[in-house]
């Protein structure tokens, strides 16, 4: 027997056991963070009580906790060397983002990503396509993603002073005090949002 995720639509098979016993589990989707309540028990009952052949369903019923919040993060954009903000954007663990120059070449890689963009005028040195940020779940908690995607003038990230330059597709994850680096001059910082 397997669930489906309301929100992302991902497939995850049920453990044996937990439909044995009947077991109602709370658990987060590994895709996209929901949170779901598996009703096993209620599934088990119907069947149960049923006479004849039970078909098994193509998916549970999962519902959504009402009183969950997203967590949200804030974004922001400077110039490394007169401190100008571009932006400060709020972002939320359900979405993909990518960064760079240009919203045709950004929606023809992922269509389903929000699309960040650095004009030209503020650093010409940023790709059209520069880097992607996501949320993935590791042991539970949400965790920040960036993934270099091929750009020109690399993506680097600023820990503790100390600068690591990523690898055309290579993703590392990163703590709210890492700055992004791009182009020349782009500092990308992040932070949780108040509300």
């Amino acid at each position: 027997m397997q669930h489906t995720c309301k929100s992302c639509g991902t497939r995850v098979k049920i453990p044996e056991e937990w439909i044995l016993i009947g077991l109602d589990q709370r658990i987060k989707c590994q895709v996209c963070g929901n949170r779901v309540n598996l009703k096993i028990k209620e599934f088990v009952d119907k069947t149960n009580g049923s006479e004849g052949n039970v078909k098994t369903p193509k998916g549970t019923v999962i519902i959504a906790p009402q009183n969950e919040t997203n967590t949200r993060y804030r974004l922001s954009i400077t110039d490394r060397n007169t401190n100008k903000t571009l932006a400060i954007l709020e972002i939320d663990t359900h979405k993909t983002y990518i960064v760079g120059r240009s919203v045709q070449k950004i929606n023809l890689m992922d269509q389903s990503a929000e699309p960040i963009i650095i004009p030209t005028e503020f650093d010409p040195a940023v790709s059209r396509v520069h880097f992607e940020l996501k949320f993935r779940s590791i042991n539970g908690r949400s965790k920040i993603a960036i993934k270099d995607l091929n750009s020109l003038h690399k993506t680097h990230l600023l820990r503790d002073g100390k600068p690591q330059t990523l690898e055309a597709q290579e993703q590392v994850f990163v703590d709210i005090s890492d700055t992004i680096k791009i182009g020349q001059n782009t500092l990308i910082g992040l932070s949780k949002s108040d509300f």
